[in-house]
């Protein structure tokens, strides 16, 4: 007797969620400077990246993110769970966040991943009656820990109209 069994595996590669939201009023860092912005006055905001992860691990996260011409890094970062914080690299104008492992339901059983920064704005008389742009864009690439596909997830920019605590506020004075 001859018997044949054939069967079929199907990976499917998680879908992470990756925000960019950006503070006026951040709870960790506060405020500091005028909002709705002025020309020629500092005003500090906060940019907060955060991940879930309903489906497999993803190893080797790295968030990149290009600070818009005339923003400023602050110099302070942090972030959750024992997380390395953002980091700066002046020459490139980038924002790094890298992360060994993002675990399965990170944001879901579990509270999300979250890397948080300062940025420093003082608009010039040009960018009067506009909103700034803090942000180029951001990426989230990684690697899917059980399929081993990559994941990548890209970003629009964010801009100083889009503040989750002060929405449509962000037009220079």
């Amino acid at each position: 007797e001859v018997s044949v069994t054939a069967g079929l595996v199907t990976k499917i590669t998680t879908q992470p969620a990756f925000n960019q939201v950006g503070y006026y009023n951040d709870p960790n860092f506060g405020s500091f400077g005028p909002f709705p912005l002025r020309v020629g006055e500092e005003t500090y905001l906060t940019v907060r990246w955060q991940l879930a992860n309903p489906g497999n691990d993803i190893e080797n996260v790295k968030i990149v993110g290009k600070l818009s011409s005339g923003i400023q890094w602050e110099g302070s970062a942090i972030a959750n769970n024992g997380l390395p914080p953002p980091t700066y690299s002046i020459n490139s104008g980038e924002v790094t966040w890298s992360i060994s492992r993002l675990p399965y339901v990170t944001g879901n059983l579990s509270e999300k991943y979250e890397g948080v920064f300062r940025v420093k704005v003082k608009p010039s008389s040009q960018q009067a009656g506009s909103h700034i742009q803090l942000i180029d864009n951001a990426q989230f690439t990684g690697t899917d820990g059980f399929t081993k596909q990559s994941v990548i997830i890209n970003k629009n920019g964010l801009t100083s109209d889009y503040l989750v605590d002060r929405p449509r506020e962000g037009t220079v004075q």
